[in-house]
């Protein structure tokens, strides 16, 4: 008697593997898409908060712009906070919207929190006509996250549609 598999053996192992490959493959993209969305709503919250903060500490310090995590590492590290105080609390003393990386310069948020996202977050210190602070963007790239947006509140909720920002 020869041991060993034979042709047909061998195929039907790999067309079981393939079926098993087949039915797998959607549930883990479904699952890594929400993991990283669910990262991406916290972290858009922590943004919101931080620039709550600020502008609290700040008396008066908006900030305004965007980025994207996968494009602009280098805000991450910013290591330049504007004009700290001896308490390493910002004071306002500059005019105008300044950037989120004064945000992670100066310790109000984590570089930890948004490295690798696919999403783009947009930062509206004062809240647009929706009043919508933070806006997060799919990523084109990024393939199924293009074309998704959410918004966070200034109730600090996230909303869908940028008309449910109140």
């Amino acid at each position: 008697m020869n041991k060993g598999f034979t042709l047909m053996e061998m195929l039907a192992v790999v067309l079981v593997v393939a079926l098993l490959m087949s039915l797998a493959l959607p549930v883990y993209r479904s699952v890594r898409f929400e993991m990283r969305r669910n990262q991406a709503e916290e972290a858009a919250i922590k943004m919101a908060e931080a620039m709550r903060t600020y502008y609290t500490r700040t008396k008066g310090g908006i900030i305004n712009n965007s980025f994207s995590p996968l494009s602009n590492p280098e805000v991450l590290n910013s290591t330049a906070c504007t004009n700290v105080l001896a308490t390493g609390i910002p004071h306002r003393s500059v005019e105008g919207s300044l950037t989120i990386s004064q945000l992670f310069a100066c310790g109000y948020l984590s570089p930890k929190d948004f490295q690798n996202l696919p999403f783009q977050f947009t930062a509206n210190g004062r809240g647009d006509a929706y009043g919508c602070l933070v806006t997060v963007t799919g990523l084109a790239r990024a393939g199924q996250y293009s074309g998704k947006n959410f918004y966070v509140s200034r109730k600090m909720v996230i909303a869908e549609k940028q008309s449910d920002c109140e």
